[in-house]
């Protein structure tokens, strides 16, 4: 039989599903032999509804925003038989929706789980816990999980500018040692060479890099905070991008507005356009020490502290994306 449970966030984005919702209803009725309509009620309900119910049905859909998607996601991915997920992206910025090419539309994106095809995809381990589409702690960071839902409701993506200002973002230093494996030749060729005034160890294939830094992105997907600044990347490889923006230890006035200039470039021009202060690689499992006040966000919501330990699991999401979606 084929069953769907349809989860959904009635105050994600400005509340846009409430007006479409027998629309959805009676487009998922027509595919589906039975359809379960459940709206949450606090936050982490999709992660506990999923884990109670999935047994018995075929496929969830979820609407709400990339917070909603996680949740899923720190459920899914504990399951042994999975079922197919679909997505209605009503968030603020979507960017796990624009990752895979599914319409912030939501006819459309009702129209994929209609058509579409289910494709497994990679997803991310952090600790007990699981990121879809992107990991990062530093300058910016903290605006995503911190910015009031009403006010994002009222003023869209410029409600998260303007959390960032009221806060008087500080990018603050901290000092950080990635710990990872050395896969290749070229691969420690280009470490050495971003790294010559910083702290690096070779043991065997094992490299041990630490500098300080104002930024630090692990990236599974290809838009962050709405921009395409990893596009060149896949979801389905069993890698993630890593990017770290350099500072010295105790940076003078200049080197902070130097510093804010690198985090600018890096987010105009993206992940893959060479900076000297910039160091990138590439990896499926590493380990990033760091200070306990040191706070990670996990797709835009507050995630652990300190250091943490990122393993791709390949293959972990099974999501129904476009039918002629060719680069995922």
């Amino acid at each position: 039989m084929n069953t769907c449970l349809f989860i959904y966030n009635p105050i994600s984005g400005k509340g846009k599903i409430i007006k479409n919702i027998n629309y959805i209803y009676k487009k998922l009725s027509e595919k589906f032999d039975t359809v379960l309509m459940y709206p949450t009620k606090y936050s982490g309900e999709v992660t506990d509804k999923i884990l109670q119910d999935a047994e018995n049905y075929t496929t969830i859909i979820i609407s709400g925003g990339d917070g909603t998607f996680n949740e899923m996601v720190n459920a899914v991915a504990r399951l042994e038989n999975k079922p197919n997920i679909g997505y209605i992206p009503t968030g603020t910025v979507n960017d796990i929706a624009r990752s895979v090419g599914i319409s912030s539309s939501i006819r459309k994106a009702v129209k994929i789980i209609c058509n579409g095809r289910v494709e497994l995809l990679d997803c991310m381990k952090i600790q007990e816990k699981y990121a879809m589409y992107v990991v990062a702690t530093g300058g910016f960071t903290h605006t995503a999980y911190a910015t009031p839902q009403k006010i994002k409701k009222r003023f869209g993506k410029f409600a998260y500018a303007l959390e960032a200002f009221k806060t008087n973002i500080n990018f603050r230093t901290f000092c950080i040692e990635v710990e990872r494996n050395l896969t290749n030749q070229n691969d420690k060729t280009d470490i050495q060479e971003e790294t010559q005034k910083d702290s690096v160890e070779y043991t065997n294939k094992i490299v041990k890099d630490i500098t300080h830094s104002i930024f630090v992105i692990i990236m599974n997907g290809k838009y962050v905070a709405g921009r395409p600044i990893n596009k060149k990347s896949s979801m389905l490889d069993g890698e993630v991008e890593v990017a770290i923006i350099k500072q010295v230890e105790k940076p003078n006035f200049w080197r902070k507005i130097i510093a804010f200039f690198h985090f600018v470039h890096f987010f105009i021009w993206g992940y893959y356009i060479p900076h000297k202060r910039i160091q990138k690689f590439k990896g499926k499992e590493f380990t990033i020490k760091t200070l306990d006040e040191v706070v990670w966000s996990y797709d835009g919501e507050k995630g652990e502290s300190g250091t943490i330990h990122i393993l791709v699991k390949t293959r972990s999401i099974p999501l129904i994306v476009p039918e002629k979606r060719k680069k995922l």
